[in-house]
């Protein structure tokens, strides 16, 4: 939750670090990408070449680099890290108990070859994937969660990579936190102050979060006498929050942005709609979560 709620602040480190989304790697020259989703494991990002959107990759790391699933209009791509520095070389694809004489592209310090959909169909229902580069060692990845990954790399690139953004007026829904990530607690105690408050003791719960959103967490005061908070969290850069002030439902609050050292603060952004800027009411709002 980097740049929203203080890691250190926090007593499962261990749980955000394994939420965090694969982060990709440019595999071409030119390119930038945005994190676009999630899907069991994967994570899915818009590349962007020569100012013009390119496609949509899902991602999988492993012991042995990255191993990538590219939608563009020309079609599906794989593209796995490589020593290579000719054009071209030969190499065998296995998915599970099929071996596919191949021939791959080198550019970068990537190797990349189209995919058919017999391809496809196999890495969508398979367990495992092997690339066994002539020169290179064979690298491995596993296919847990491939056929969520494809869909969600289909999504991507019929929206052009802009995901779907939720009605941000409604309410938080009261999702079931997830199941613990080895065995770390999803409720952390920690300390939290505002302008209007000061410092008071309260409590972290992470949950589920909905599609569009990195995290969510619910803050409350552990004892009363504050309002608690449902934060959102879209990137490291912004987070839609709501407040709820003597237990009288959920506000939306707008959208807020990390500032301090160590991003454990953070306040409205400057820009907010009616809706926010009619129950912030003020400009006195921040949030800091140690």
């Amino acid at each position: 939750m980097t740049g929203f709620i203080s890691k250190a602040a926090m007593a499962f480190a261990g749980v955000w670090m394994a939420a965090l989304p694969v982060q990709a790697q440019t595999a071409g020259v030119g390119e930038s990408y945005a994190h676009y989703g999630d899907a069991r494991g994967w994570g899915v990002y818009a590349i962007q070449k020569a100012g013009g959107f390119a496609g949509c990759r899902a991602v999988r790391s492993g012991a042995q680099g990255q191993m990538m699933l590219e939608k563009s209009r020309l079609g599906w791509r794989l593209i796995v890290p490589t020593y290579q520095t000719a054009r071209f070389g030969g190499a065998i694809l296995g998915v599970d108990k099929h071996d596919i004489d191949s021939q791959f592209g080198f550019e970068g310090g990537f190797a990349s070859r189209d995919l058919g959909g017999a391809d496809l169909n196999l890495i969508r229902n398979g367990s495992f994937l092997s690339v066994e580069i002539m020169g290179d060692p064979r690298r491995e990845w596993p296919l847990t969660g491939s056929a969520a990954a494809i869909l969600k790399a289909e999504e991507c690139a019929s929206s052009y990579g802009v995901a779907a953004r939720p009605q941000a007026q409604q309410a938080p829904a009261s999702p079931q936190p997830q199941p613990p990530v080895q065995a770390q607690p999803q409720t952390a105690y920690a300390t939290c102050e505002s302008i209007t408050t000061g410092q008071y003791p309260c409590v972290v719960t992470r949950h589920t979060p909905e599609q569009g959103y990195r995290e969510a967490y619910q803050i409350d005061p552990n004892g009363g006498g504050a309002p608690s908070y449902f934060v959102k969290i879209r990137s490291e850069f912004e987070a839609d929050v709501w407040g709820m002030f003597d237990g009288n439902g959920w506000r939306y609050l707008g959208a807020w942005e990390p500032v301090g050292p160590n991003g454990a603060c953070s306040q409205p952004k400057g820009t907010q709609g009616a809706e926010a800027l009619s129950n912030l009411g003020q400009d006195a709002w921040n949030l800091c979560v140690r």
